[in-house]
C-alpha cells in the first residue's frame, strides 16, 4: 500500500498515519520528500 501525504502535514499527522498502519499490523517506510512524504506499508511477514 502506498499512502501519499498532503503538501505540508506535520509530524503529528504523519505520527498518525505511522501509528495506524502499524496497528493494522503492516511495516511502514516513510519516504521524506521536498514538498510532501510518501508512507509505503508492508506486510510483516
Amino acid at each position: 500500500m502506498i499512502i501519499v501525504m498532503k503538501a505540508g502535514p506535520g509530524k503529528k499527522d504523519r505520527d498518525e498515519v505511522v501509528k495506524r498502519i502499524k496497528e493494522l499490523g503492516y511495516k511502514p517506510h516513510v519516504i521524506h520528500g521536498t514538498t510532501r512524504d510518501v508512507i509505503g506499508a508492508d506486510s510483516v511477514n
